[in-house]
């Protein structure tokens, strides 16, 4: 750890330790109770990310039982940046606080706004309440549930997969409107659903109440990508999880800035997801009719369009909602800004250009010498606590992913139209839709 500071400047280790209070040692001797690393590269860069950070835990496989928690950053190219790593005991209140204060104080320091998503346990949901999404605590931060998890939730609470799909369109709902209609429709299927939400703000979980806090993320997806790339590091001691999660960061910074610096090269202006929304809306466009200077009628199709939105381009925003939530121009945004021969560069959020997005690999890992060079430090020796010393098990070892109801892919004959509910087709089969186009 002190070679990771010495050789990588600005490297953050903290360390929280218990005294050995049975030592006959010379020397000072002292329990490890918590660990916490954040690199450089990795803080410097999540400057340039969206404000949006996941944070979530996996076992350890080794000869201690414990968890290693982390937290990540989604880059405008939709790829991860692992920003803080933490070995702990429990995810308990003690060992979630302790992370989330030094991932604040070390890696968002000053930042204003950033959003932690995560799932509903109940001791992290208490420390976020305290000591993140909380008005008073500087600066101000918010809180947002997985959306994947809240469906899971939901399932494992009433057994229903309709309801619970029907969870995830209402979460993902991007007005009001469609949110309050699936919504009504998940009471008619579970009678005490209503009570179950009721808990929630629906701030918390769902997109169109959300007020652009998630930047579109609506789930910790991505961080199931730490658990696999770091399947090594759950299964070997400290010092080698640590210089496992060292050398995969490295790798995963050249070639980001490899892949960043090539397309600069080939003159975009975004990164290639970005290009695609662009692109993609920019042909919804195309069919929008001008109703006046900043008023926008969607064409007719099938059982939908006709709808009438207003934009603003100063300052941006537009009554689809689309612009507040993902920080991109919607489709009647474009519309307007090539009717009145604008440029839109300038209403695509900074952290979406590949100018800003090339900066979050700008810094470079420095190479750690052989350990005989590395400098001399008074550190005390730190010993593992015996009480979580796994114990030896005899026989065939089982498989270390532990799976959910997530991990359950839906079985054949469940799909269920998403139009009128039933389950004997889906939508582009649905009698009504059908209907609506021949008439």
């Amino acid at each position: 750890m002190a070679a990771l500071q010495a050789f990588n400047p600005g490297t953050v280790v903290m360390w929280d330790m218990i005294p050995n209070l049975h030592s006959t040692s010379i020397g000072t001797e002292m329990y490890m109770n918590y660990v916490f690393w954040a690199f450089k590269p990795a803080i410097e860069g999540f400057k340039y990310c969206r404000p949006v950070i996941c944070i979530d835990g996996t076992h350890l496989y080794g000869k201690y039982e414990g968890k290693i928690v982390a937290a990540t950053a989604v880059t405008a190219a939709d790829k991860i940046v692992l920003l803080a790593f933490a070995v702990v005991d429990k995810e308990v209140i003690e060992s979630w606080g302790w992370f989330i204060t030094l991932l604040r104080r070390h890696v968002c320091r000053d930042r204003e706004g950033v959003t932690l998503i995560s799932d509903r346990h109940t001791a992290l949901l208490s420390v976020v309440s305290r000591i993140w999404d909380n008005p008073a605590v500087q600066p101000r931060g918010y809180h947002r549930y997985c959306l994947r998890h809240v469906c899971s939730n939901l399932n494992e609470r009433f057994g229903n997969t309709v309801a619970r799909d029907l969870v995830w369109r209402a979460g993902s709902a991007r007005q009001v409107l469609k949110f309050n209609k699936i919504m009504n429709d998940i009471y008619k299927l579970e009678k005490n659903a209503e009570r179950w939400f009721r808990r929630m703000d629906p701030i918390h979980w769902t997109l169109c109440h959300d007020g652009g806090c998630r930047w579109g993320i609506l789930t910790t997806n991505h961080i199931e990508g730490f658990n696999g790339a770091l399947k090594g590091a759950c299964s070997v001691p400290i010092t080698a999880s640590v210089e496992i999660t060292f050398y995969r960061l490295v790798k995963y910074f050249d070639e980001g800035r490899t892949i960043a610096e090539n397309a600069s090269h080939r003159g975009h202006l975004y990164t290639a997801n970005v290009q695609r929304w662009i692109d993609e809306h920019q042909a919804k466009a195309n069919v929008h009719m001008g109703i006046g200077e900043y008023e926008v009628r969607t064409a007719p199709h099938g059982m939908g369009g006709g709808a009438r939105q207003i934009v603003s381009l100063r300052p941006p925003s537009c009554s689809c909602g689309e612009y507040t939530l993902f920080h991109l121009p919607c489709s009647h945004m474009l519309a307007v800004t090539a009717d009145l021969g604008e440029d839109p560069f300038p209403f695509v959020a900074p952290e979406y250009r590949l100018e800003v997005h090339k900066r979050i690999f700008a810094q470079k890992f420095r190479p750690m010498s052989h350990e005989h060079y590395w400098p001399d430090n008074d550190y005390p020796t730190l010993l593992a606590i015996p009480a979580r010393q796994r114990e030896v098990k005899t026989g065939r070892p089982q498989h270390s992913r532990i799976h959910n109801e997530m991990d359950t892919s839906r079985q054949s004959g469940l799909h269920h139209c998403s139009l009128c509910l039933q389950r004997v087709h889906d939508k582009r089969k649905c009698p009504a839709r059908i209907r609506s186009i021949r008439q």
